[in-house]
């Protein structure tokens, strides 16, 4: 392939499935994020599923996959990748995943209140008892270590290094998301939340905000997202070839704004990216002011299909561009959707005909069932 940085935002649904694919000497390196829902990977044929069976194909890989989080429209399709038969070996290198087991021996001390473990473990392998599908994340641990590609079962937490994968793949990748205590409360999560009814989605919103405006929503106080399975999001900074994405998962706010912090970014001296994937497809309780002021982008991107959750939120969009407009960024504004929506039609309606001349903003609305492809030339 060119010198160039292809970074590929697949339709999953309601989930995320991100590929980038870079030059690193004569070979392509290949690092796949997530795999949406279970039919993100095997309806139509998806582009994605496409997409993989081209790479194979060609004697290609995924050299790093990055498993986020337990929640089924991250981690279904990745499960149905591996329960095919053309995927089953040799394609993966390399997984980094947060599961259930490491969690729990990492951190037992949580576990004490329950007086059968074996009970837990039972529990763990049903995923009808859990919305976010602990049941898929056994199944595919199971996988994981059959291929022995599974970075030594070894935790992602936030600011800690791998410099031995990182060599490997000519990338650099800080992780901003999960740290212990998230991790901690996942466990929690899991021991207390057995009754579906009492369980909703992750972070899901009532009904659409498209209704008040850009200055309304913007105004309102934030609410953070506590839902456990979200927090455990593995984020990320991802840098190629003097290229930067801001990739994070369904990561909580404050989480993020606590490691950029910690890495010896403020106000005075952001996170200067080229792309934004945003936290949980646009959800009004993953993006603060406090983490929009950390950073300086102007491409933002969100992914999801709109049809359940009423994601993207139209408050987290008007975040976005009203902390662009107060830092008097002269560039424009850009949000990237990867898939239509007869909401969005609605979107701005109440917010007059000019409101994207006003605020210096536009959107870009991937319509074909093709991913959103950006290209960047690598500075290296």
């Amino acid at each position: 392939m060119s010198n160039n940085i292809i970074f590929e935002v697949h339709k999953a649904h309601q989930g995320d499935a991100l590929l980038i694919s870079y030059a690193k000497g004569s070979k392509t390196k290949r690092i796949l994020i997530d795999g949406g829902q279970a039919n993100t990977f095997s309806d139509d044929p998806s582009d994605l599923y496409k997409k993989l069976r081209e790479v194979r194909r060609e004697g290609g890989c995924i050299d790093l996959l990055i498993i986020t989080h337990y929640d089924s429209d991250h981690i279904g399709g990745i499960l149905a990748m591996f329960e095919s038969r053309e995927f089953r070996t040799g394609f993966i290198k390399k997984v980094w995943f947060n599961s259930g087991t490491t969690i729990r021996e990492k951190y037992k001390e949580v576990l004490d209140r329950i007086e059968n473990e074996d009970d837990y473990l039972i529990q763990m392998q049903d995923p009808k008892r859990f919305i976010v599908s602990p049941g898929q994340g056994y199944d595919l641990q199971k996988h994981l270590l059959t291929q022995g590609i599974w970075n030594d079962q070894k935790l992602i937490l936030r600011l800690e290094e791998h410099p031995e994968i990182q060599e490997e793949l000519g990338a650099k990748i800080t992780i901003l998301s999960p740290g212990p205590a998230q991790l901690k409360k996942l466990l929690k999560h899991w021991e207390t939340e057995l009754d579906i009814k009492k369980h909703k989605v992750a972070g899901q919103s009532s009904r659409w905000d498209y209704d008040q405006t850009l200055e309304e929503l913007a105004a309102k106080e934030f609410t953070p997202d506590k839902k456990s399975p979200n927090g455990s999001s593995i984020a990320i900074i991802l840098e190629i070839g003097g290229k930067k994405l801001l990739l994070l998962g369904d990561a909580w706010a404050p989480t993020i704004v606590e490691s950029l912090r910690k890495l010896g970014y403020s106000s005075k001296n952001r996170l200067k990216v080229d792309y934004v994937k945003v936290s949980h497809h646009g959800s009004k309780k993953n993006t603060n002011e406090d983490l929009l002021n950390l950073i300086e982008c102007s491409k933002f991107i969100m992914s999801t299909n709109g049809k359940s959750h009423y994601h993207p939120n139209k408050e987290c969009i008007a975040r976005i561009i009203m902390d662009h407009v107060k830092k008097r960024n002269t560039q424009k504004l850009f949000f990237y959707f990867n898939y239509p929506n007869p909401e969005f039609d609605n979107l701005l309606k109440v917010d007059g005909k000019d409101v994207k001349k006003k605020f210096n903003f536009d959107f870009f609305i991937k319509y074909e069932h093709k991913p959103l492809r950006f290209e960047m030339e690598s500075e290296s």
